[in-house]
């Protein structure tokens, strides 16, 4: 933009003006639709001017830009947080590109482009590995979302990889259970049945909820769920609205419970009867209309 030229070039303004006019007449440079706003008329014409500045006046120049951008957008770096990434990690400036690589894959992951969020979380989690620092909580933080982007992407092994990375990092049993709820995500669309009810379990030994083991406790705790689920059909008055204040652990509950019950399906029809009561009760009576709810419904009407 003509404002960000301004502040870089260390010209008058009206000298920018005269450059920018006479660029624009070569036919090097057009004007956007947008007010103050140029670019270079092809990307040759860029990459030439690029290449032909030595390699310390490039990395000076993108520092010098990183500086003006951050300082005329500092009420909200959000817009140009992907520009602020870039010319930091152009510059050379590691510490300053760290900062910004976890908002803009942040940013990345909300706008759907997954693939430009693994690539931010990539660069930062290496530049950290790197400078021989220990692993704080913001690093923590993003190789959570790094693992949530692999699974997007269906990169299984790899988000597996990062969750067993992250694990140790963990704290509290909470966060534990989530990255364990992921992992079994993991192995239920990888089609490794065994591994994701493994994971799943020693998922719901850290939220202390207890699974029944042997075949009595099963069909017992399948009579107590079925009379549970009738029980609220018949006391319930109008729709089953949704809910917002399910709280931590109901909502990690809603990530371990569909791929563990599904995972049973052709394995262990009555642990699918079992799961699937004990999601459609949990959804019915803390989650109101909600995912879970409409994959419990779906599973208790395949077996009526």
């Amino acid at each position: 933009s003509m404002k960000l030229l301004f502040a870089v070039s260390g010209l008058e303004n009206a000298e920018v003006v005269r450059i920018i006019d006479r660029a624009a007449g070569l036919q090097l440079l057009v004007r956007l639709p947008e007010g103050g706003e140029m670019e270079f008329a092809h990307d040759r014409i860029r990459e030439a001017f690029y290449n032909s500045l030595p390699e310390a006046r490039r990395k000076d120049l993108h520092r010098i830009v990183a500086d003006a951008i951050e300082e005329q957008s500092s009420d909200n770096l959000d817009n140009v947080i992907f520009d602020l990434a870039h010319h930091c990690v152009e510059a050379g400036d590691r510490e300053r590109a760290i900062i910004f690589f976890y908002p803009a894959g942040i940013k990345a992951m909300r706008e759907y482009a997954n693939e430009d969020a693994l690539a931010y979380f990539t660069l930062a989690l290496e530049m950290q590995e790197r400078s021989g620092r220990p692993f704080g909580r913001p690093v923590v933080d993003l190789m959570k979302c790094m693992s949530k982007v692999h699974l997007n992407l269906g990169n299984y092994d790899d988000a597996i990889a990062v969750l067993r990375k992250v694990l140790p990092l963990l704290d509290s049993a909470i966060e534990q259970a989530e990255a364990r709820a992921l992992i079994s995500d993991a192995y239920f669309k990888k089609g490794e049945w065994k591994k994701c009810q493994d994971e799943a379990r020693l998922g719901l030994d850290l939220l202390e909820v207890k699974s029944p083991a042997s075949r009595p406790a099963i069909v017992l705790s399948i009579v107590t769920e079925l009379g549970g689920h009738l029980g609220h059909s018949l006391l319930r008055r109008g729709p089953t609205r949704p809910r917002t204040d399910a709280g931590e652990k109901i909502d990690i509950l809603t990530k371990i419970i569909p791929p563990l019950t599904w995972s049973y399906i052709f394995s262990d029809v009555l642990m699918f009867v079992r799961y699937t009561l004990w999601g459609l009760n949990m959804a019915e009576r803390r989650l109101g209309e909600s995912a879970v709810l409409g994959m419990a419904l779906g599973g208790y009407a395949s077996f009526l």
